[in-house]
């Protein structure tokens, strides 16, 4: 087969803010693909087909009074791959008869988007390589009202828990910025790159790049790039110390 340089793809979503959300996902995530339309319904897809070249179709299985699996002989036997993306679970053995290379849950997640772009590359002969992240470059999509932002782990300096709320800090364009999410720091950590961040406190999880100077008073405290000082607590204190020693694997 012959090997692709740019990846044509197609969304095919009722919901515009679903469409929205996919396109901004795919253009973060995956530069190998190109978005050259989109669509909200079956006879969307359809002129889609006839009208226009692509490769891979991120196709909405249950649109307003109407379902994909309608137009299911039209999808057989076509040269561009499917990737089924639906809130349903139970369409999966006939997306399977499809031959759809891959079929994500909403709401999506990036880690899915990932392991579903790897796929796509691979089955243009592209190297699925080029879908691994670095752990500093891999993005976080902060969402504050209905600003939705990506931001790269290695551009945050340190999350602080305020009750069932977290302040994010990083820098960005140049400045320092906060954000505020709606999410517990214990629930957002899992997010984020364990050989990168570091909970030093009940209160805060700091990124360890971003420290400029450990100092130590009657206690440790942190001071970091942004001049913040955070306080180390007591019982973190040795095996803090002991992973900032760690050979860097990040570099």
């Amino acid at each position: 087969m012959k090997k692709k340089t740019v990846i044509k793809a197609v969304i095919i979503d009722d919901e515009p803010g679903c469409v929205s959300y996919l396109s901004m996902l795919l253009n973060e995530l995956c530069p190998e693909i190109k978005i050259v339309a989109t669509g909200n319904s079956n006879i969307d897809l359809l002129n889609i087909i006839n009208e226009t070249d692509f490769d891979v179709a991120f196709l909405d299985i249950q649109l307003v009074s109407e379902n994909i699996f309608d137009i299911a002989a039209s999808l057989e036997n076509q040269k561009f791959k499917i990737v089924f993306v639906t809130a349903f679970d139970s369409y999966a053995l006939q997306a399977i008869k499809i031959a759809a290379i891959d079929y994500i849950l909403k709401p999506l997640q990036q880690d899915e988007i990932l392991n579903c772009y790897k796929r796509i590359l691979k089955a243009y002969s592209l190297n699925p390589e080029h879908a691994e992240v670095h752990p500093e470059d891999a993005k976080i999509l902060v969402r504050q009202g209905d600003k939705c932002l990506f931001i790269s782990q290695g551009d945050i300096l340190y999350l602080k828990a305020r009750g069932s709320y977290t302040d994010i800090i990083f820098h960005m364009a140049g400045q320092f910025k906060t954000m505020t999410l709606c999410k517990p720091l214990g629930i957002l950590e899992e997010e984020y790159n364990k050989r990168l961040f570091y909970r030093i406190h009940k209160s805060f999880l700091i990124n360890v790049k971003k420290v400029a100077n450990v100092i130590k008073t009657d206690i440790y405290n942190i001071k970091m790039i942004n001049g913040e000082m955070i306080p180390v607590a007591q019982r973190r204190v040795k095996e803090f110390l002991s992973f900032i020693r760690q050979p860097d694997e990040i570099s």
